[in-house]
């Protein structure tokens, strides 16, 4: 079956195409449009379509999600099969597998990671004599009633603090290489991981905080925390203190022990430990939240998926990254005095991130 056809099956097309060719063309012009309206170029366009021809011509069963999932996206509707839970996500990937919480012992690389627990976490304890590394965690301001936002962005958390240092960040590994030049072990171990999708960072998560429950932006990854710090129940408490929901089940974080979940699921972390105790030499229930999270493609995506995938991926980061870029130069056009090189934009990912970045935080409430 041709690459056109294949693609072209289901797809509501006009009546004044008839003929194949039309049809081929149609669709061909539908695909590329949509590559366009999220953000590629007419030239990335074109070689993402160029690549379509190619697998499905050689290979069309290895493509079989990407298919799907443009076919919903030119339908403009929904051929996803998710969980009830996985609702809210906004970009769903049709055929992959909905598990809340994955069983470790099905990566074999989990092992090797869990035995570097040490170095990781000595390597984040170094770094609080190296200077400002760590950033408020915001998002782009979303507009809804109910979240609230600051200067930097929107809030995660209903309460407490929640502050980040990036590693890895999609298109963006250029302004966190001294965060990486700080921790060169962890960096090379999620560096050499297989299947990374390009986006690390430790999370420090306050006392007394919870962030809110929410959906990540996709399927097509996977989640995982190897948790480096976790504040102690007092004894003879049964409840743990630091926990993970995703969907209607609850884990408890344990130093070391590697978590993988898949965050377009509705899920939520929590950090019960007590502000007032910090600092009144309780060893218990005191101090922050640690956690070094990285992602990983989503196991079921064939190599020729997720090849066309980060593509896409690369091509949309570069245009929001040109967007931002442009209104940073508005913004510095046209205010008095020295510019700051971040504009007052908050709707961007990128824009969001750069805004937070350099932004003071108290070293208690990343060590404690």
């Amino acid at each position: 079956m041709k690459w056109g056809e294949y693609l072209a099956f289901g797809v509501r097309y006009v009546e004044d195409h008839p003929d194949s060719e039309k049809k081929k063309q149609h669709v061909l012009k539908l695909v590329e449009d949509l590559f366009r309206s999220e953000g590629a170029s007419p030239f990335s366009s074109k070689i993402a379509i160029g690549f379509l021809q190619v697998k499905l011509a050689q290979c069309p069963e290895r493509m079989d999600r990407v298919v799907s999932y443009l076919l919903s996206r030119l339908n403009s509707c929904s051929l996803r099969t998710c969980h009830p839970l996985q609702a809210g996500c906004p970009d769903i990937i049709p055929g992959l597998r909905s598990i809340p919480f994955w069983k470790t012992s099905d990566f074999d690389w989990v092992q090797r990671l869990e035995n570097a627990y040490p170095d990781i976490l000595q390597e984040f304890l170094d770094m609080k004599n190296k200077g400002n590394l760590f950033q408020p965690y915001r998002a782009p301001v979303s507009g809804r009633a109910n979240k609230t936002f600051d200067a930097h962005g929107e809030l995660a958390t209903d309460k407490g603090d929640w502050n980040v240092c990036y590693l890895y960040l999609h298109g963006m590994n250029d302004f966190f290489e001294k965060n990486r030049e700080c921790c060169p072990i962890t960096s090379q171990i999620i560096s050499g991981l297989p299947r990374q999708h390009h986006h690390a960072l430790f999370s420090a998560l306050g006392p007394d905080t919870q962030v809110q429950p929410h959906h990540g932006p996709t399927n097509k990854k996977l989640r995982c925390h190897l948790p480096l710090i976790v504040p102690s129940k007092k004894p003879g408490e049964s409840e743990p203190l630091c926990t993970l929901t995703v969907g209607d089940e609850t884990t408890e974080l344990i130093p070391g022990k590697c978590i993988i979940f898949d965050d377009s699921f509705l899920h939520e972390a929590q950090n019960r430990a007590c502000r007032s105790a910090v600092g009144d030499g309780d060893p218990h229930s005191v101090g922050p939240r640690v956690v070094l999270i990285f992602d990983i493609w989503h196991p079921d995506l064939t190599a020729e998926e997720i090849k066309f995938l980060e593509f896409l991926d690369n091509a949309k980061m570069k245009a929001v990254k040109k967007y931002t870029e442009i209104i940073q130069n508005a913004s510095s056009s046209t205010v008095s005095g020295p510019s700051t090189g971040h504009s007052d934009d908050s709707s961007t990912f990128v824009s969001v991130i750069l805004k937070a970045k350099g932004t003071h935080v108290d070293e208690k409430k990343i060590w404690g």
